[in-house]
């Protein structure tokens, strides 16, 4: 699609349009993404070759390639290789845990555990981004420190969630 991108939520879009107009005498920074899909939808060049998926209640819609399956590997695959990418990003930052720990030297999950991998696991368990109950909260830690270790092939060694919130 644009900029060799396969998947690209409709916003996103939106603003790539708004700006390619900016200098033009059709300029509108007000322009709806409503509209824009409403165009791509009739515009012959486009009309057959994009799809929509409705990401739901006060979401963007995300636009693909029709000749992209949403639910091929390739989406999980790219997926996957980001999230641990984000994984081993976090691990060769953390610091070593000295034995036997200091609980004032253990750091909190905010401190390590990668942003992206708690946000996923949260819309999963709880269907939000951010855990609003702790025991939620602690559940997301628990199954992100257990991800990271698995994926670090066991070599990182992680706190306790219940020790890192009572912080």
């Amino acid at each position: 699609m644009l900029n060799n991108l396969k998947v690209l939520k409709l916003a996103d879009l939106r603003n790539t349009y708004v700006s390619e107009l900016e200098n033009t005498e059709h300029a509108n920074p007000d322009y709806r993404s409503e509209k824009l899909k409403h165009k791509l939808d009739v515009y012959q060049p486009f009309k057959d070759k994009l799809s929509y998926c409705d990401m739901g209640k006060f979401q963007s819609y995300v636009v693909f390639s029709s000749s992209t399956d949403v639910g091929s590997t390739d989406v999980i695959e790219q997926t996957g290789k980001n999230l641990r990418q984000s994984i081993m990003d976090s691990y060769s930052r953390s610091p070593d845990l000295k034995w036997p720990p200091n609980p004032s030297d253990l750091p909190t999950a905010e401190d390590v555990l990668p942003d992206v991998l708690q946000k996923l696991l949260s819309y999963i368990i709880t269907g939000k981004i951010t855990p609003t109950l702790t025991q939620s909260h602690r559940l997301v830690q628990s199954i992100a420190q257990d991800i990271c270790r698995a994926a670090a092939g066991g070599s990182w060694k992680l706190f306790d969630p219940a020790t890192s919130l009572q912080k």
